[in-house]
């Protein structure tokens, strides 16, 4: 049972009001899938736990604002013309095509050698690898293997920066992930205090931030999913 006189006890307690209904959805469907994500994800349920964590948020989003059919016509019009043309959020992580290839082609330049290779395809036309880039995005199994290779990025880019704790650390990776991978790690540090999930800076009314919930989600939940 979790304390709600402590600090994080209350701090879980409100992120689970906001988002009522959409945070046992999202729970009730990572445990209905707990098979895939150990196959997915590292075999260290510690580090299995922290690559979880860090999309995790998305899964609320996702649970409360899916929008099946417009997804569906974005999806055509991405394969015809490109991100530049239709760039939205897909599936339970709700990554977007232009997440996808950009991390594809820094993960092939630079850690090449790393796994899953998300940057190998079958498909030889620029048509036909964006099909199979959508069609990716909609799998389960194929979010986890872009989110481990993004933590993988993230160790990468961050191999000389020192994090006070492994807490900071994922708050640090989890912001990275909504607000740029690439951007500059003040923007991104930055980014670690700003309330602006899930309906973005321009919302107005009373909203979340990312990283915590990510932290959040880590100290209460994602341990005991990926536990062996």
């Amino acid at each position: 049972m979790v304390c709600q006189h402590t600090g994080w006890g209350q701090s879980h307690y409100r992120i689970m009001r906001y988002f009522d209904k959409a945070y046992q959805q999202s729970l009730d469907y990572l445990w209905q899938h707990r098979a895939t994500l150990k196959k997915h994800l590292p075999s260290d349920s510690a580090e299995a736990a922290f690559v979880l964590a860090m999309g995790f948020p998305e899964l609320l989003r996702f649970e409360a604002m899916q929008n099946k059919m417009e997804t569906l016509f974005l999806e055509l019009l991405y394969v015809k013309n490109g991100a530049a043309y239709a760039n939205f959020s897909v599936g339970r992580f709700q990554m977007k095509p232009s997440f996808a290839e950009t991390l594809e082609k820094y993960a092939k330049t630079y850690i090449p050698k790393a796994t899953p290779q998300v940057y190998l395809y079958q498909a030889s036309s620029i048509k036909d690898v964006r099909r199979e880039r959508v069609k990716r995005l909609n799998q389960l199994s194929w979010q986890l293997r872009y989110l481990y290779t993004l933590y993988q990025v993230l160790n990468y880019r961050y191999s000389q920066q020192k994090f006070p704790s492994n807490a900071h650390k994922l708050r640090f990776f989890a912001a990275a992930y909504n607000y740029g991978f690439l951007s500059k790690s003040k923007k991104i540090q930055q980014w670690t205090e700003v309330k602006a999930f899930p309906h973005g800076r321009n919302h107005i009314g009373k909203q979340h931030n990312y990283s915590i919930i990510a932290l959040d989600f880590f100290k209460y939940e994602a341990l005991k999913l990926t536990k062996q």
